[in-house]
């Protein structure tokens, strides 16, 4: 057995009898030996520098996105109570009851948004004005699930009233036009 040791790289040949013959070629295969380990070190090499250029461009692209982000525009919530309602108060049953409606302006103050995350049969929604009770907007719907309501006729500055009716139950909140 021979051990050699080129540059911080130790090579081993085992040799049999029937590998004598082949001492005259030693030196052509530790020259073989050694140029195959540079260059699968040089190879290494650039291949450990393009993961790490790799990964810092995702890095930096992954960041970058994160820059140009926008802030997204924001709607105003139209917080909505419980005004009026018959007592069906049934034993066993929890004295909250969950509302399943949602409403909002839009962002740009042009539209009323209802949203109905539960069946209701018979659904009034009316706008007015808090200040003088003028009629804005009155509509009744069947079975609606999301109510887009055009306002091109509010004021900005002005207060209203939201009344949604949900059979014997009526839902009101108020908002502004900023």
């Amino acid at each position: 057995m021979i051990s050699l040791e080129i540059d911080n790289l130790q090579f081993t040949l085992g040799l049999l009898s029937a590998e004598i013959c082949l001492l005259p070629l030693l030196p052509h295969i530790i020259l073989f030996l050694y140029e195959n380990s540079v260059h699968s070190k040089r190879h290494l090499k650039i291949l450990y520098r393009m993961k790490t250029t790799f990964l810092l461009s995702l890095l930096l692209a992954f960041f970058s996105l994160n820059v140009f982000a926008e802030q997204a525009e924001t709607i105003k919530r139209i917080h909505l109570n419980k005004t009026k309602t018959t007592p069906k108060v049934l034993p066993g049953t929890r004295s909250v009851q969950l509302l399943y409606v949602s409403a909002y302006l839009s962002s740009d103050n042009s539209a009323l948004v209802v949203d109905f995350f539960r069946e209701y049969d018979e659904v009034q929604i009316l706008v007015k004005s808090a200040l003088t009770g003028e009629m804005i907007y009155s509509d009744s719907y069947t079975t609606p699930t999301n109510v887009v309501i055009a306002m091109p006729e509010m004021e900005k500055g002005r207060e209203y009233l939201l009344e949604i009716s949900l059979g014997e139950t009526i839902l009101s909140g108020e908002f502004s036009i900023e």
